[in-house]
């Protein structure tokens, strides 16, 4: 019986495209509530915000927006000082992650020394399928930490960026096994 309640509220959902802004971005906030992560709501541009931080105060901020109508877009600023003159070396490892992550793309603006991950999910099949947010924040919390890593031991060693990745991927590889 659950199950066709289920899919009876997909069909519905399905049938009704112009609510799925406002469901999506209440799924959101539920969502972060339930797994009791704190976050804040723009009063502008009604996005959600939240960050995390590790025991080094290295971290990266999560913003979300539902504001394009027609895709949830998801950013992940790091708060990671970029070492110009390590200009070439921060390139080869942004395009080593690009290569990596499958529909999200590492961004590097050097002019504002700033270093983002970018992915945007159809709302219409955000509204449809909640699992795909749940699923998609994870992986990119997951790629996260092992940017903010990577990205620290690139600049604070002159390590070469394939290094720095290989080493990285097999901390990822331990941390599944254990």
């Amino acid at each position: 019986m659950k199950k066709i309640v289920q899919k009876l509220k997909r069909t519905w959902r399905f049938w009704t495209p112009k609510k799925a802004e406002r469901y999506v971005h209440n799924r959101l906030k539920k969502m972060l509530t339930e797994t009791k992560i704190r976050y804040a709501v723009d009063s502008l541009s009604n996005d959600i915000q939240f960050s995390f931080v590790d025991d080094q105060q290295k971290g990266y901020a999560f913003h979300l927006s539902t504001s394009s109508k027609t895709h949830l877009c998801m950013y992940v600023v790091f708060s990671i000082d970029l070492n110009p003159e390590s200009y070439d070396r921060i390139c080869h490892l942004s395009q080593m992650f690009n290569d990596h992550l499958a529909g999200m793309v590492v961004r590097l603006e050097m002019d504002k020394r700033r270093l983002t991950m970018y992915n945007e999910l159809p709302l219409d099949y955000c509204h449809v399928n909640d699992e795909i947010i749940a699923e998609r924040l994870y992986t990119m919390n997951r790629f996260s930490r092992d940017i903010v890593w990577a990205f620290d031991k690139l600049m604070h060693t002159e390590e070469q960026a394939v290094f720095v990745f290989a080493e990285m991927v097999e901390r990822s590889r331990e941390e599944v096994e254990n």
